[in-house]
């Protein structure tokens, strides 16, 4: 009870709404047995009514549940590892948009960061090397990544994506050495 009103009272002071116009829920990812670090994460009511509605009427399915990507990139690691002993801390990387999440999962749970670098960062430098708007440019990224687009080798925009991409790799690294 005291664990749950404590999670109750900063929950409440740091999400953007009151708790009662959220749909909310919480997980602990790790505890040394002194403190514990707990993920909360919260919808709007309305978001998820809407979104619930939409979903089941394009696929047909029937929600029973809503979890954050990192606890089911967790949760889906953790099923996929099912059985192997003594794994070794590992790092799952979701890159975004405008975002990365890091998940360093160990043997007691798991550990979130953040940072505001996504795939939208290639797609800028892109644009700003080429003079493309930045749509032209994301569509370019994407066909290109998936295969459907390819360039010769002395083309501009091959030697910009190339470019952009180290850019987008080094920065990544960047961010993962100060966050491990």
């Amino acid at each position: 009870k005291m664990r749950a009103r404590h999670i109750v009272d900063e929950a409440s002071q740091h999400m953007p709404f009151p708790l009662e116009d959220l749909i909310w829920d919480e997980q602990m990812i790790s505890s040394d047995g002194i403190e514990e670090n707990v993920l909360v994460f919260g919808l709007l009511r309305g978001q998820i009514v809407d979104f619930t509605k939409e979903l089941m009427r394009r696929t047909k399915l029937k929600p029973s549940r809503y979890q954050p990507a990192t606890n089911l990139e967790y949760q889906a690691y953790r099923y996929m590892t099912m059985g192997q002993a003594d794994l070794p801390p590992t790092l799952l990387v979701n890159v975004g948009a405008y975002t990365t999440t890091l998940t360093v999962v160990h043997d007691r749970g798991f550990a979130v960061s953040n940072f505001a670098v996504g795939g939208n960062f290639i797609s800028q430098k892109l644009a700003e090397a080429t003079g493309i708007p930045f749509i032209a440019a994301e569509k370019k990224k994407n066909a290109y990544f998936s295969g459907e687009l390819q360039f010769a080798q002395d083309d501009p925009t091959a030697a910009a994506i190339s470019a952009a991409a180290d850019a987008f790799a080094r920065r990544i690294q960047r961010e993962i050495n100060l966050r491990l």
